[in-house]
């Protein structure tokens, strides 16, 4: 059986992607072999080189997206019940150090599989714990991506984590007033020596480039940039699962177009394109079914308008920014 690839761009790679065919240089060196699993390094190699049109197999595994989507849920499962015996130490009153704050962040993304694929499948994942667990977890995984994506020192990648997994920490210790939430969680951390990068991040994460957030209403130029992130992951998590098991499911091209509207007062432009770019670009050589019933496969990201990509339905190319009528309904 002929095996079927699509062709990315070096910004679209990810770990764990496997190329179709071998990759030369311009001067007609090989760089990496077909068959080569992408990592960090790898992917960090091709992007320095501006390496263009890497053909990446589609189906590398040969196996079912349910089977996918079974293994990330029982990885999934295993660190929401490891974060919430962990946090539910530190909400019973027992002293914990910053060091085993760090650890707890560092252990989960070690243990956690498919730290890509579960971006992609986190809105079919149906959370059995805790909601402020699983979202603690969720916004995370999130930190965790973004951090790659940016290409982070170590030491600050762990840092981001460790924000993203404890941004609603203040809201176990007490049950207070909703805003200040961020600032008791600040201090929490604070007084267990973890660094003020950390502290930031979590008394900044619900800031908004308008103004309107809270607790500080710092200028932008002002929000550290890790609150930044988390308050991108914290407000992706909460539009999608919440931590909490979802009624109906979210078509992801609903949730680009939401954040599209958003963008713009809400978020750092930087962090949101970079967000929505690869969550968009997750979903080339997927199955898509348009309100009118008819169903393609995604083809092409418009890098202007993400939520409106080109897909092939039979022999035709539809453009959906140009058929403003018909909607992405369900990836199939």
């Amino acid at each position: 059986m002929e095996e079927e690839f699509i062709m990315l761009d070096c910004s679209q790679l990810e770990p764990g992607m496997e190329l179709g065919k071998d990759i030369f240089n311009t001067q007609g060196h090989l760089i990496l072999k077909e068959g080569t699993v992408l990592e960090f390094n790898t992917i960090n190699k091709l992007i320095a080189l501006d390496i263009k049109d890497i053909a990446i197999l589609q189906d590398k595994k040969g196996t079912s997206l349910s089977d996918d989507i079974r293994l990330i849920q029982e990885s999934y499962d295993e660190q929401a019940t490891l974060i919430e015996e962990k946090l539910n130490v530190i909400v019973a009153g027992q002293e914990v150090s910053g060091e085993e704050l760090l650890k707890i962040s560092q252990d989960v993304i070690n243990n956690l599989k498919n730290h890509n694929d579960i971006l992609k499948y986190m809105i079919d994942l149906n959370a059995a714990y805790n909601g402020i667990y699983t979202h603690s977890l969720n916004v995370a995984l999130i930190c965790h991506l973004f951090a790659a994506w940016l290409i982070l020192p170590e030491d600050n990648a762990k840092e981001l984590v460790a924000a993203g997994l404890l941004h609603d920490i203040g809201k176990m210790i007490l049950d207070e007033e909703y805003e200040k939430h961020p600032a008791m969680g600040a201090q929490f951390l604070a007084e267990r020596g973890i660094s003020k990068d950390i502290q930031l991040g979590v008394l900044m994460h619900h800031e908004k480039e308008d103004g309107s957030g809270f607790p500080t209403k710092a200028e932008w130029e002002k929000i550290h940039h890790y609150a930044k992130i988390i308050s991108i992951a914290d407000y992706y998590d909460h539009a999608t699962t919440g931590g909490k098991k979802l009624q109906g499911k979210i078509c992801p091209f609903e949730l680009i177009e939401m954040f599209e509207n958003r963008r713009y007062g809400s978020f750092d432009i930087k962090y949101m394109d970079i967000f929505l770019n690869k969550i968009a670009n997750y979903y080339v050589g997927e199955s898509v079914r348009l309100t009118d019933g008819r169903t393609g496969k995604i083809i092409f990201i418009n890098k202007h308008c993400l939520s409106k990509p080109i897909i092939q339905v039979g022999e035709e190319l539809l453009d959906t920014y140009c058929h403003r009528d018909l909607q992405i309904i369900e990836v199939i």
